[in-house]
């Protein structure tokens, strides 16, 4: 029904300034199911259900989600006669039960704080001389102890989530509670004496709407250090600062997000929208444009003389991880500006550098110009804003690093480590261990050699990884025959099939030549014995840099020298 006139009164208009009467679609509150989330998103929305209580007590249970710290969840009272009342809140984020049954007011404060902006389980069980309180799981209780009234004398409706004005005067001048306003969250699964309950059941609604339309954004620290995070509407915030000399204030709540911050958003001035941003979305090393989905103006310009042209993005802050290009640029206009209307025909673009780094910003400042008309005071400075860029990963390639020109060089048959100086793969999102060399070629292995792992001498090596050459557990064989081989290899990072480029090592082999170093022979005391040194007898190789093990071998007699003109053995 709509334009319903009595007497050229509009009965509808009316009803909406009455209490209890929301107005607006509300359809969905008619389809909705019983085990549904709704919110509550007017200052005093509450649902009111039939009392179901008994005068014997009763239980109740349901899910909220919420970051307030003062707000009413359920609440059932007494007629006016009497100071019977059960109430359930959430005092300074913990929730509290309290009730009275005539003998005076019994509290129960759980320590478990629910005002995180995730759901949490609240339950309730009382009855003349118990309360229970639980929440996630955790229960307290306590014995309240047989007064003079035996029974809960409650009458009117149960209350969920906020109450009508005249209840919620005396739910806290004659009862004591300490939550003045309606839930600013969701509610849902509620059971009444382990009935299920919920939109369905409601005999009165009002600021309800079906399913849980609340975002706790502040919950993500979106604000830079030292600024105020505070909610707007259901899923929206504000960033309050001050610049050097001026007090915090809604007017200086735009220029605060932080950089790194990749959630949606919108800049204020004054209390005026200005705009919406959502994140650019583009793949590691991939662009896209940027358009006014993710750049959107709420504020009707035209209507203040604006031209399309008029709206300028000046470009304060470039990308760190890749590149702004404005495909024309305004006659007249610095090479760091555009306007609305470049946003409009999709003449800006964002490019990724390709680095491992999967995020991004943009810091611009929006400006407003009018030929015909004077702007608001509102909109007379630049506003300053962040847009964010989400890089989704791409699984590249690990990158060999072989230097130009280095040549594996060993002595014929034997065996040389392999080193991070000769042979390094690289992969920033893949760890040591997980990137795996594959040996694709070698020749024919009984002439060219092959590769072999420190605990397995002798066995041939197919694949290996850095971290095993990084420990130096991974040495070429040489067979000894061909002066001139070399080594095909590939890299992969083991969890997929992006492999690198071939990389090919030279092998260079060359023949092992063995020289003395020192030979000085021994002077010593006849009976006595010295050690042999380095220092009296030792040999080097032509490979330095392998470690080589030089053996020697004793063959003849040891002669004794006598007098100069005689020598027996």
């Amino acid at each position: 029904m709509a334009d319903v006139l009595f007497n050229d009164v509009d009965l509808f208009e009316s009803a909406v300034s009455s209490e209890g009467v929301t107005w607006g679609d509300c359809a969905g509150e008619f389809s909705a199911v019983v085990d549904q989330a709704f919110s509550l998103v007017e200052a005093d929305a509450f649902l009111a259900l039939a009392r179901p209580i008994a005068r014997t007590g009763g239980s109740l249970s349901l899910e909220v989600r919420t970051q307030a710290q003062f707000a009413l969840v359920a609440y059932c009272a007494g007629p006016p006669s009497k100071e019977d009342f059960v109430a359930l809140e959430i005092v300074q984020g913990h929730p509290i039960a309290s009730l009275n049954q005539g003998n005076g007011v019994v509290t129960l404060r759980s320590e478990t704080t629910v005002s995180d902006g995730a759901w949490h389980r609240l339950g309730l069980h009382f009855g003349p001389s118990h309360v229970e309180l639980s929440v996630d799981g955790q229960v307290q209780s306590l014995r309240t102890g047989l007064g003079r009234n035996q029974f809960f004398d409650l009458a009117g409706h149960l209350y969920l989530g906020g109450l009508d004005v005249a209840s919620q005067s005396r739910a806290v001048l004659q009862h004591g509670l300490q939550s003045e306003t309606s839930l600013r969250g969701c509610l849902r699964h509620g059971q009444v004496n382990d009935k299920p309950v919920g939109l369905p059941d409601a005999l009165v609604t009002r600021g309800l709407k079906p399913d849980c339309v609340w975002e706790f954004p502040c919950l993500q620290d979106p604000c830079q250090p030292g600024a105020r995070c505070v909610q707007d509407g259901t899923d929206g915030f504000r960033c309050l600062c001050a610049p050097d000399g001026e007090e915090e204030s809604e007017s200086v709540a735009d220029d605060c997000v932080r950089a790194n911050f990749t959630g949606p958003y919108r800049v204020f001035a004054s209390l005026d929208e200005l705009l919406a941003l959502a994140p650019l979305r583009v793949a590691e090393g991939g662009s896209d444009v940027v358009t006014t989905e993710h750049i959107k103006l709420l504020v009707d310009y035209r209507e203040l003389g604006v031209s399309d042209t008029g709206v300028l993005f000046h470009v304060m802050d470039p990308p760190k991880h890749g590149a702004l290009e404005i495909e024309v640029w305004h006659r007249g206009t610095p090479d760091n500006v555009f306007t609305f209307a470049d946003l409009e025909t999709r003449k800006v673009r964002y490019t990724h550098d390709g680095s491992e780094n999967h995020g991004d910003s943009v810091v611009f400042e929006l400006e407003f110009r009018s030929r015909s008309f004077d702007l608001p005071a509102s909109l007379q400075r630049r506003r300053r804003f962040v847009l964010h860029v989400l890089v989704s990963p791409v699984n590249d390639a690990p990158r060999v690093k072989v230097p130009p020109g280095k040549v594996l060089r060993l002595a014929k048959g034997t065996r040389k480590l392999l080193t991070s100086e000769l042979l390094e793969a690289d992969d920033e999102d893949t760890k040591p261990s997980e990137l795996v060399y594959k040996v694709l070629s070698l020749g024919d292995t009984d002439k060219d050699g092959f590769m072999e792992h420190a605990d397995r001498p002798g066995e041939p090596l197919r694949s290996f990884t850095q971290a095993n050459i990084d420990r130096r557990l991974v040495s070429f064989v040489h067979r000894g025959r061909e002066a001139e081989s070399h080594v095909a290899l590939g890299v992969s990072d083991g969890g997929s099939e992006a492999q690198s480029q071939t990389v090919v090592l030279r092998v260079q082999a060359f023949d092992l030549a063995l020289s003395l170093a020192n030979n000085t022979g021994l002077v010593l005391a006849r009976g006595g014995w010295t050690a042999l040194s380095t220092t009296n007898l030792s040999a080097v190789t032509n490979a330095p840099d392998q470690s080589l093990d030089i053996r020697y071998e004793v063959s003849g007699s040891i002669e004794r020298f006598q007098l100069a003109t005689r020598q027996s053995p």
